[in-house]
């Protein structure tokens, strides 16, 4: 294709974004899902993905799956997906004449450096490439042959489970900004009442060679503190228990009866406004006798779920983070759980998350996206107008294993009457 051509592609696809056009469509991530899943399954008709651009049209990329080694794991089989955001796929060094409306590209990194037959005939899966398939920014210096092979296996279920709860107890549950999220959380329920799922996207492996990977145990622990607080905080019976917690703006909390019960009076004291919590308290044992008594109430309620997806999982990281109440779940599926019910939780991912979510969904909170450009998930103009006019920003407190830089939380804002 000449450059002129190529020119009034890129064009195009401006013109059709300002007109609102969806460049990740509901549909298309859909079709993606099922497809890849036929691929996993060998279910795929005569090697070939049928998949939707933005234009809605359906695009077919022959694919060329290695025949199964004996002994191989599943993961060298299975297709990654590499997002093209509003950027990537109006440049002139990505561009893609055969399929230049669709916004992946499918790879297979079992064998870098090869030339595969795949979704682009003459393209090669190098290692900077495979990088870019990695969820998240934090894996920039883990070897990536994490893609191909299990990085895990220096650990049993049993040590990573024992290493992963160690590791929650000491770095985060008992730290500040354990407590300040928790705290913010509630003075925020009603905001949050309706929530039904929390989503984790690109919190990445549990380890990272033979050490376990802080970064992601405090992102997954994050993940699991919001799954078991929200499941506290949506029910009837929690307000006459918190009746004096910090309200939200414009409205006054509910009247409340404080029972009697030693349980009820230390958590109402604990969200008390006057109380000042000594920084060694930790709320989370709490949290989980709480809990036990909610769930011994006729109205207690379904709990949220949790959904987790990130390519780079081991096998043995799956088994630790479904043991714990975090369905994994293969790339794309975690981006099609993400409804207007949903926490996200998506801390520098490595792939275009914004975008992504900007186009399918409006989630009741975010949390972990800084309104910075950022190499992997950089923001966009839709981007920006739905955090700027639909949702309240408030920042949390950072964590040396998040970087030591702040991130933050996005409340979607009530719909006015």
């Amino acid at each position: 294709m000449a450059e002129e051509q190529m020119r009034e592609v890129f064009r195009n696809i401006r013109a059709m974004y300002d007109r609102n056009v969806l460049l990740f469509s509901r549909g298309g991530l859909q079709r993606l899902a099922e497809q890849l899943e036929k691929h996993r399954l060998g279910e795929l008709e005569d090697g070939r993905l049928h998949l939707i651009d933005m234009k809605g049209k359906e695009v077919e990329i022959i694919v060329e799956p290695r025949p199964s080694v004996t002994g191989d794991r599943r993961r060298r089989r299975d297709l990654l997906v590499k997002y093209r955001d509003l950027d990537a796929i109006t440049d002139p060094k990505q561009f893609e004449p055969q399929q230049p409306y669709l916004p992946f590209k499918i790879l297979d990194p079992s064998s870098p450096n090869v030339s595969h037959p795949l979704s682009y005939k003459s393209a090669d899966v190098h290692d900077s490439e495979i990088y870019h398939l990695l969820h998240s920014a934090h894996l920039k210096d883990v070897d990536n042959k994490r893609l191909i092979d299990d990085a895990s296996s220096n650990f049993s279920l049993d040590t990573l489970m024992t290493t992963f709860e160690n590791k929650r107890d000491i770095q985060w549950k008992s730290c500040s900004q354990h407590e300040f999220l928790v705290k913010l959380l509630v003075s925020k329920r009603r905001l949050l009442a309706t929530a039904e799922k929390v989503v984790g996207i690109a919190c990445g492996p549990l380890t990272q060679g033979s050490e376990p990977f802080m970064n992601s145990i405090i992102q997954h622990s994050l993940l699991l503190t919001l799954k078991q607080v929200l499941s506290v905080i949506k029910r009837p019976a929690f307000e006459t228990i918190a009746p004096d917690a910090d309200p939200v703006e414009g409205s006054e909390p509910e009247a409340g009866d404080s029972s009697q019960k030693p349980l009820l009076k230390k958590v109402k004291g604990f969200f008390s406004k006057n109380k000042s919590s000594k920084p060694e308290f930790d709320p989370y044992p709490l949290f989980t006798e709480f809990q036990s008594f909610l769930d011994s109430t006729p109205n207690s309620g379904p709990l949220v779920k949790c959904f987790s997806q990130d390519p780079a999982y081991s096998a043995l990281d799956k088994q630790v983070l479904q043991s714990m109440g975090c369905t994994v779940l293969d790339d794309p599926r975690a981006f099609l759980e993400v409804d207007n019910n949903t926490v996200l939780v998506s801390i520098a991912p490595n792939i275009p998350v914004q975008q992504i979510i900007a186009d399918i969904a409006r989630p009741l909170a975010i949390v972990g996206w800084r309104r910075l450009t950022v190499e992997g998930d950089p923001p966009s103009p839709r981007v920006n107008n739905m955090l700027d006019k639909e949702y309240t920003v408030f920042s949390l407190r950072s964590h040396d294993c998040l970087g030591g830089s702040e991130f933050t939380m996005y409340i979607r804002k009530p719909k006015e009457a």
